[in-house]
């Protein structure tokens, strides 16, 4: 049976507020099939309002009507808030979007996205996703968010999620056990296969302190935070030759590759900047190094290393003549503004 489609005026008395509702198709309740026994009331399937396009200003005000709980729609579109029980389909708003069930499809508002159930598509804002259940697709937003287990992507300034497959990309990442990859500043996590950032604390992961010699350099100390595979390195180097104090400060990316127990291989690319005889030296002074290094575990906190090295000196300061235990070969011209050479090289130590 088909029943023609009805405008009606709501006046909200109270509030002086007029809302003019418009439907694409009437809403109705769902027609339910008579069960052949009387199933228990917990076992019963929800009979939900089915509304194929809902206009809103706030919940309740709009073509939503009051029954908020039990309404199913395809289209939303508010200029205010919309809430509602399932949407299957766009959510198109400029403040907030309320899904108290589950989703399938996209909110994309300007404020802030709820689900309370699972999602399966995209939740995208300026201000914050929120999911209370799984999230198949991606959420993504300018802000923070939020899920208990993702399979997809989390994208924004703050990602917080429990389990994770995909990828969290912000400024800070914090996850539970993460199959996949964060890339940000920060990464916090029990688990993280490849952790990408300045600061990796992975609880399972790795946190040493490495004591190392190099033909670059003959004190470098570096911090190694990151996950079973990838890890960061935050360093800093002493070296005096030709009558020269110059301190390096470092940061690079690495992956560990275990081979046994106690035997494992390392390489990571190291990028210093070279100070010379001053606090600070502001002319290009760049060392590269791409370090190759195997290591043995003697104890579970105490590992030797060692391995070649190739560097790659790029400097402005000092006529290009380097420094060091190796100089290298010169790959520009005599006179030229900024010097290039490159050598292979050696780096030993241990870490804890």
């Amino acid at each position: 049976m088909t029943t023609r489609s009805k405008t009606t005026t709501h006046t909200l008395g109270s509030l002086g507020l007029a809302a003019l509702v418009v439907s694409a198709l009437a809403s109705r309740p769902a027609a339910a099939a008579e069960p052949t026994e009387r199933a228990p009331a917990a076992t019963r399937a929800k009979s939900y309002r089915h509304a194929p396009v809902t206009l809103w200003l706030a919940p309740h005000v709009g073509t939503g009507g009051m029954a908020t709980g039990t309404l199913k729609t395809n289209l939303a579109v508010s200029l205010g808030a919309s809430a509602y029980a399932r949407l299957e389909g766009v959510d198109v708003g400029v403040g907030a979007s309320w899904v108290t069930e589950a989703m399938r499809g996209v909110q994309t508002t300007a404020g802030f996205n709820f689900v309370g159930a699972d999602v399966r598509g995209a939740q995208i804002s300026v201000g914050a996703n929120v999911a209370l259940d799984r999230v198949s697709g991606a959420q993504v937003s300018s802000g923070v968010n939020v899920g208990p287990a993702i399979g997809g992507a989390q994208i924004g300034l703050v990602n917080i999620g429990g389990q994770v497959s995909g990828a969290q990309v912000g400024l800070v990442n914090i996850g539970r056990r993460v199959k996949g990859t964060q890339i940000g500043l920060v990464n916090v996590a029990e688990d993280s296969s490849a952790p990408l950032g300045l600061f990796n604390l992975i609880k399972n992961g790795q946190q040493h302190l490495a004591l190392w010699a190099s033909d670059s350099a003959p004190l470098n100390l570096g911090l190694k935070l990151g996950g079973r595979y990838v890890y960061a390195v935050l360093a800093a180097g002493l070296e005096t030759s030709d009558g020269k104090k110059r301190w390096l400060a470092g940061f690079g990316m690495g992956g560990h590759i275990p081979l046994s127990e106690r035997f494992y291989l390392e390489t990571d690319l190291l990028h210093w900047h070279v100070n010379e005889d001053e606090a600070w030296t502001d002319g290009q002074n760049a060392l590269t190094t791409l370090r190759l290094v195997g290591g043995y575990r003697l104890h579970r906190r105490f590992s030797l290393f060692a391995g070649p090295t190739l560097n790659l000196l790029v400097t402005s300061v000092g006529g290009g003549e380097g420094f060091g235990l190796i100089r290298g070969a010169r790959l520009t011209a005599d006179g030229s503004a900024t010097t290039v050479r490159l050598w292979p090289g050696f780096s030993a130590g241990f870490q804890i």
